[in-house]
Order: C-alpha cells, then structure tokens, then sequence
C-alpha cells in the first residue's frame, strides 16, 4: 500500500489483512515525508516498509543521514527496492535493511542468471 494513501484506508486494509492472516507493508513511494510515515506506519498496524533507494532519498542529506533519520523513527523493519544495481549494492547494503528488492537490475539483463550470482554474492559476503 502507498505511504500517501489516507490513513483510514491504510488502516481498514492493515485489519483485512490481518484477519486472513497476512501482512502488510507500507510503501514509501511519494511520501511527503518519509520520516512522519515510518512514525505513523505502526500506529496504524502496518508490519513492513518499504523505502525506494532510487526515488525516495532525494533531499540535499546523504542516503546515510536519510536513512538514520527514517530508521529514529520506526521499529519495523524496512526492506528498499529501485535502484539497487552493481553501482549501488554496497551503499544499499552497509544500510542493513531488512532486506532488499532487486528486480530490473536483473530482469532487464542480458544474462539474468549471471546478475542474480553476482548479487547473491555481494549480499551473502555481507
């Protein structure tokens, strides 16, 4: 669910979720403030976030300062997705996410298999 959804509606989707006994995660995509989201995603239940490496780190702050700051300000874990790629895997990685999404850094390659290795490597070497 985006982080800029009302809030009553990040809330009836986090209660229906749980009652079939699944988990919901707040994405962070477009939020105003990252920071206020990550404080307000617990209150209203949500189990996850997830920040977007490319998109959401913006501001004139390092990646690292940002990062600090949105993780001051929640417990639950925070997994990053978009923009992780060979020039931003270490920087993504010394963060210590929860975990981290990769998708067109491998699906967009010529050899998939060899990416998704390379990767897998990095983090396992971590």
């Amino acid at each position: 669910m985006l982080g800029n959804t009302h809030r009553s509606i990040i809330r009836q989707a986090v209660v229906y979720a749980h009652k079939l006994g699944l988990k919901c995660y707040l994405d962070l995509i477009g939020s105003q403030s990252l920071t206020q989201n990550a404080l307000d995603a617990a209150d209203l239940g949500v189990d996850a976030l997830q920040v977007h490496y490319q998109l959401s780190f913006t501001s004139s702050d390092s990646v690292s300062e940002q990062w600090e700051m949105l993780r001051a300000n929640t417990t639950l874990p925070i997994f990053i997705s978009t923009g992780i790629n060979r020039n931003t895997i270490t920087q993504a990685t010394n963060l210590n996410p929860a975990g981290l999404i990769i998708g067109g850094s491998i699906t967009e390659h010529t050899d998939p298999k060899t990416e998704v290795q390379y990767f897998y490597e990095r983090i396992i070497q971590k």
